[in-house]
């Protein structure tokens, strides 16, 4: 027992001793680089980088085992072909290191942005209850503990969050343009086996091959074994008559060429429809800030990383710019003449089948719902085909199983004894006021949004106050703000009869989304009565969105039978704030 206290009493000694000279070395490149007195160069990028990479790798779980031993060096590239096919920018930490060295790094987020990059391989590819999950996740927490504190970009007011390297185009399309290996196309022989098996009657469309691969989590870690792996996906992997349409009508020019700049240097009256499509999606992709070489709208050229989960969530049909490129571009074309040949042929086959279908629509019924039937409150009965007498034959150029009586137009659903049910209107579709009302009986007296007091900005303070309309309940302003306000204060005002009447009621604040709770005023701060007071953090160089909505029960006597039971008061701010 003794020995075993003393060995723990020497393991604590240790650990404290290893912590302090870790934190008197990160205080000696605090005071060596001041980045609030001098900008970032590649020397103290190369040296806090180090710095974090050594705690990366001393980084441990509460039993002791160190977190950084998968992403040391990268898995070997030939037993782990579905680990690279489905990475497209893999990264260790040798690699980090060695640019570190080399100082390649030009400020620290470009080190952060690395190492989220690293992360969000590791997340994407293992499954969420693996080992590895976790030890991305341990390391992703002390990323960001550590650069909050030592990286510049927090600390300029400008609304800075990191987010991980963004993958070259060159690396997104280079599976597609990287010849085939014999082990690779018996994998892809397999896979449509597999799924003609499994999912034969799985939809074909385009939009769904370019999520398909994302959309799909992997319940293990990659083979380590040198046999060829069977990958299910999502859908059909073999291309249809329909999706192969689009080769057919390919530009030529987009075809002998390859990359965003394929329509640079023709002019818009010399490309055809199709062709001026093409280069519109081209130019948002070339287009370039002002002042830098980079892309203006590099967030939206791809999708966000499926581990995102709220913004798919809420997002029901997400699009990136690399993605509407391929919808305007239609799927690559052949690349022999035989193949070509019978696209054309395909098509040609599918056009000839849809004009026969239309021609045999004529005489054909309506297909079937599968027993799915709509429910209504009153339902018209049915036009009965008249009987047909004893003796009598039915028409020769009538269908021997069908009755004209289903073809008849069936008149539009009328009420019977000309009832008509009025559908009650929602206090959220409700955007005028009910009759007689006005800004007296509006349920926000007044809405105000100043800039927080703590900012000490009473000389430069902005302060805005919002008003209800006479007859609209729901309404929309804007507003701008300096750069430097990015903290406000939501002040909402109830008018008194609320309590007086006793009526129930419900606010919800609303930023950019996220719902802010009610806070209590700053001391010494006087309010007026019936007030509530809501923080928001806004985002510099972008328009943010405030809500406030308020919503209380009608009095019994103003209640109707078909009317609403509350009404609903909505204010909209639009709050620019100027970019730094």
């Amino acid at each position: 027992m003794d020995n075993k206290r003393k060995a723990g009493s020497a393991n604590a000694v240790s650990a404290a001793a290893e912590q302090d000279e870790r934190n008197k070395k990160k205080q000696r490149l605090a005071e060596k680089y001041n980045f609030k007195e001098q900008p970032e160069t590649r020397e103290s990028t190369s040296e806090h980088g180090l710095f974090f990479l050594e705690l990366v790798r001393r980084t441990s779980d509460k039993n002791g085992r160190r977190v950084a031993g998968y992403f040391e060096t990268l898995p070997p590239r030939a037993e782990n072909r579905d680990y690279y096919k489905k990475t497209k920018m893999p990264i260790s930490l040798e690699m980090i290191e060695q640019k570190l060295n080399n100082h390649e790094f030009a400020t620290l987020t470009e080190v952060e942005s690395y190492f989220k990059r690293m992360v969000s391989n590791a997340k994407e590819y293992y499954s969420r209850n693996s080992s590895t999950f976790e030890d991305a996740e341990r390391v992703r927490k002390a990323l960001s503990n550590h650069m909050t504190k030592v990286n510049p970009a927090y600390h300029r007011g400008d609304g800075y969050t990191a987010f991980p390297t963004p993958i070259p185009s060159e690396l997104q399309n280079a599976e597609e343009e990287a010849p085939e290996t014999p082990e690779e196309s018996a994998d892809e022989e397999g896979e449509e086996e597999e799924e003609e098996e499994e999912d034969d009657a799985a939809a074909d469309d385009d939009e769904d091959d370019d999520d398909r691969d994302a959309d799909v989590e992997d319940d293990g870690k990659p083979q380590r074994s040198g046999r060829p792996s069977i990958i299910l996906r999502r859908g059909s992997a073999r291309k249809s008559a329909a999706s192969s349409t689009p080769n057919a009508t390919a530009t030529p020019r987009s075809a002998n060429r390859k990359g965003d700049d394929v329509y640079a240097d023709i002019p818009y009256k010399e490309c055809s429809f199709q062709e001026a499509q093409e280069k519109i999606v081209e130019e948002l992709i070339r287009k370039t800030e002002d002042d830098s070489d980079e892309p203006q709208f590099e967030i939206f050229l791809n999708l966000p990383s499926r581990s995102l989960k709220d913004y798919y969530a809420h997002v029901s049909n997400p699009l990136s710019i690399k993605k509407l490129q391929k919808r305007v571009k239609g799927k690559p074309a052949a690349s022999n003449g035989a193949t070509s040949q019978s696209a054309q042929a395909t098509a040609v086959s599918g056009t000839s089948s849809i004009d026969k279908a239309r021609s045999a629509s004529v005489a054909s019924p309506g297909p079937a719902l599968n027993g799915i039937k709509r429910e209504s409150t009153f339902r018209p009965s049915p036009v009965m085909a008249p009987a047909q007498l004893n003796g009598t034959a039915p028409p020769s150029n009538a269908a021997p199983t069908l009755s004209n009586a289903q073809f008849q137009p069936i008149p539009a659903s009328q009420q019977p004894n000309g009832l008509h049910v009025p559908k009650p209107k929602s206090p959220f579709e409700q955007t005028t006021r009910r009759a007689g009302k006005g800004a007296s009986d509006a349920l926000i007296q007044n809405l105000r949004i100043q800039t927080h007091p703590v900012l000490n900005m009473h000389q430069h303070q902005v302060v805005y106050d919002i008003m209800p309309l006479e007859s609209e309940s729901q309404q929309s302003v804007a507003m701008h703000l300096p750069a430097n306000h990015l903290r406000v204060q939501i002040i909402l005002t109830l008018p008194p009869f609320l309590q007086a009447q006793q009526r129930q009621y419900k606010i919800w604040a609303i930023a950019n989304r996220h719902v802010l709770s009610q806070q209590a005023p700053v001391a010494g701060q006087v309010l007026p009565p019936f007030s509530s007071v809501f923080e928001a953090q806004l985002n510099a160089g972008s328009v943010n969105v405030i809500e406030v909505h308020v919503i209380a029960a009608l009095v019994k006597a103003e209640r109707t039978l078909d009317g609403p039971e509350a009404e609903l008061e909505q204010f909209t701010v639009l709050a620019n704030v100027m970019r730094n």
